[in-house]
Parts: C-alpha cells; sequence; structure tokens
C-alpha cells in the first residue's frame, strides 16, 4: 500500500510540473551558479551576479521547452551510464585495482570508449536530433574533412605546447 502512496505523490510532482520546470531550473541554477563561483570569471566579489546571471539563464532554459524535453530524455542516460562507471569501478576494486597503479590511464580510455558506444546507441532515440540523422549521409564528406582538420589543428597546438 505504501508504494502506491509514492506513485501518487510521484504523479502529483509530476502533474505539478516538478519534472518540467523545477527540476531543469535547479539544475541548471546549479551548475550555472557553480561554473561561475568557481571560475570567478566576473571578479572575487561577484556572488550576486553570479545569483542573477544564473537565475536569468535558468529561466531562459525553462522557457525553451525543447530543451526541458531534451534535458528529461538524455539525464536519465547519464545516470545510467554512471551507474555503469560505478559498478566497474566496484569490480576493479574488488580485484584490488588501486588509483594511480598504471591502470589509470587504461580506465580513462575504457570510460571514454563506453561513453562514446552507449552516447551513440542513444543519441538515435533523442527526437530533436531525427533530422540530423537523416541527413547525415549527404554531409558525411564534409564531416570527415571538418573531423580531420580538428584533429589535426589539436595535434599543432599539442605540439607547440611540449615545444613551449
Amino acid at each position: 500500500m505504501a508504494a502506491s502512496g509514492f506513485r501518487q505523490a510521484i504523479q502529483l510532482m509530476e502533474d505539478f510540473g516538478f519534472y518540467d520546470v523545477v527540476l531543469p531550473f535547479l539544475l541548471v541554477f546549479t551548475l550555472i551558479f557553480a561554473t561561475l563561483e568557481k571560475t570567478k570569471i566576473l571578479g572575487k566579489e561577484s556572488r550576486k551576479y553570479n545569483a542573477l546571471i544564473a537565475l536569468t539563464i535558468s529561466l531562459m532554459f525553462v522557457a525553451a521547452t525543447n530543451l526541458v524535453e531534451a534535458l528529461n530524455e538524455y539525464l536519465p542516460i547519464v545516470g545510467l551510464v554512471l551507474a555503469i562507471f560505478l559498478g566497474l569501478m566496484l569490480i576493479l576494486g574488488l580485484f584490488g585495482v588501486q588509483e594511480g597503479k598504471g591502470v589509470q590511464t587504461l580506465g580513462w580510455i575504457l570510460a571514454g570508449v563506453v561513453s562514446i558506444i552507449v552516447g551513440f546507441s542513444y543519441v538515435p532515440r533523442i527526437k530533436w536530433f531525427e533530422g540530423i540523422f537523416e541527413s547525415i549521409g549527404d554531409y558525411s564528406t564534409v564531416l570527415v574533412t571538418v573531423a580531420i582538420l580538428v584533429a589535426i589543428l589539436a595535434w599543432v597546438v599539442k605540439a607547440e605546447e611540449k615545444k613551449t
């Protein structure tokens, strides 16, 4: 009987707009405010300005319903990926793998590959990406060329950093 009460509470929050307005607002506000506070872009004594900017951007974000829908579709996937990584870290910990013992680079590579695979497997399910995948064949040459140029640029910049 308690589960029924929880389902009713969740349904009430959904009817109230909690998942479509309140939670996206809090998430965007927190991320923007924390980023502004950490980077100190507006100076050391800018807490009220950071809050005002975060508030404005958060309200504008919530007003754009297509962005909220995309966020509501994407965040459960992120939660799933985080749960997978947590499980992977627990398994590695059970086998005695410790941080900084030579496995760290392999772990980051594995995490990146899994993220890319899971991300690309869910991207077609997000509604606002549908048009991209229908026309991607038309632009595949351009996309490959741009990717190669970006890779070359990143390689040149990295080579310049090592020289200096």
